[in-house]
């Protein structure tokens, strides 16, 4: 309401392209007439209390989908969706393997185009098996700068 103190919360993205949670709060400041000079308040960046929530939050969605007898499927997209949910500007996916470990097939992939999920299923685990075969081959960080142009 016009003129009341007021709080909020919200997300703002940094310089550095991370999310900053901040809390603000203000009061009105009114001059020796009774009129509104302005406001005044604080605001405070509590990002790392709202990452542990949002950790604890989807740990407990996890653990509740589990204990209920959910199907892989959906505690797989819990557990990617509560990834992207704490890196915003991140897309997630889990890949299984096959029952002899040469083929990788999507377990969850949830915010990935089907396009891209169709070409990534059912990829050979080896050299030439692009960055996810190539990852489960040598078992080492694979860093892809372009997809689309990388070899």
């Amino acid at each position: 309401e016009e003129n009341r103190p007021f709080r909020m919360e919200y997300r703002i993205r940094a310089r550095d392209d991370s999310t900053v949670w901040v809390r603000g709060q203000a009061a009105p400041l009114y001059d020796g007439q009774g009129r509104l000079k302005g406001y005044v308040g604080t605001i405070t960046d509590f990002t790392e209390r709202k990452r542990a929530e949002l950790r604890a939050r989807g740990h407990r969605e996890v653990l509740e989908k589990l204990a209920a007898g959910a199907p892989l499927r959906t505690v797989l997209e819990a557990i990617i969706r509560d990834v992207e949910r704490q890196n915003p500007s991140m897309l997630g996916s889990i890949l299984l393997l096959d029952d002899k470990s040469r083929h990788l097939f999507i377990g969850a992939a949830p915010s990935l185009p089907e396009v891209y999920n169709a070409a990534v299923n059912g990829v050979a685990i080896g050299w030439g098996g692009g960055s996810c075969g190539h990852a489960a081959f040598t078992g080492e960080l694979t860093v892809i700068e372009d997809i689309e142009t990388h070899p």
